[in-house]
């Protein structure tokens, strides 16, 4: 947009497994099947552009968007 950014941009996630494969894309035999073009978020994590970062699945905002959700959480 024009605008450079001052700091990395933050991604939050409630996959654990995503996370550590973002942080650490080592070939394991659960993710032979993830294809090496993939792997660029680990890239730019090294390069400071984003940050990934664990979020509670209670603090997920998006939820209201995606899921079926019980009316007390409305």
């Amino acid at each position: 947009m024009g605008f450079p950014e001052k700091e990395a941009t933050l991604i939050k996630g409630d996959n654990n497994g995503s996370i550590a494969i973002a942080k650490n894309p080592e070939l394991h035999q659960c993710t032979k099947h993830i294809e090496v073009r993939w792997h660029w978020v680990h890239d730019l994590i090294k390069e400071g552009q984003i940050m990934v970062t664990k979020c509670k699945g209670m603090e997920q905002t998006t939820d209201v968007l995606t899921k079926v959700l019980l009316c007390p959480k409305h």
